[in-house]
């Protein structure tokens, strides 16, 4: 059975996820920050513990967003999965502190901005405007630091990776696969 405090990272993506799925009313490019945010909760968890976030979590995050906003079933997936592999991806070279995360976190918007542009072009057939996206993205990296800010708070009930809560253990190492 699951603790409460391996549940946190589940709890915080799911209620971020329904959030941005809200019809806030927001004009123009603002709208399209807020699929990005349950990104960034599923990368600042990732990156901190990436034992408590596995694969058909952030699957489910982006059908579940899909499914709120009628959008198209696996756009939001496929997006959050592929930021997610580059996550676990970089794990090794992410130790960088506050400032090499954050810009790590700006590269991989850049590069999901790219792949949902694409996906937006095959799906509906036809050229779209990438401006909102790519503004949407600079949003999101700005505010990247506050979603730090905000989760902060609640990485101390969840503890290291690989710690037990009341007796240090050395941390675990992320393997995937067989």
């Amino acid at each position: 059975m699951l603790s409460l405090r391996a549940m946190v990272p589940s709890l915080t993506i799911l209620i971020v996820t329904l959030l941005a799925a809200l019809p806030w009313g927001w004009p123009g490019a603002g709208r399209f920050v807020l699929p990005l945010l349950p990104f960034a909760v599923v990368q600042y968890w990732v990156l901190r513990r990436p034992d408590l976030v596995p694969e058909w979590l952030v699957f489910a995050t982006g059908l579940t967003f899909d499914v709120l906003t009628n959008g198209p079933l696996g756009y939001w997936s496929l997006i959050y999965l592929s930021g997610y592999a580059m996550t676990v991806a970089a794990l090794p070279w992410a130790g960088g502190g506050h400032l090499g995360r954050w810009a790590l976190f700006a590269a991989m918007i850049a590069i999901l901005a790219c792949v949902e542009v694409l996906l937006s072009i095959a799906y509906f057939n036809q050229a779209i405007d990438w401006w909102p996206v790519a503004v949407a993205s600079a949003w999101a990296v700005l505010l990247y630091p506050m979603v730090v800010m905000i989760l902060g708070g609640l990485r101390g009930a969840v503890g290291e990776a690989g710690t037990h809560p009341h007796r240090g253990t050395a941390p675990a190492r992320l393997e995937r696969g067989g």
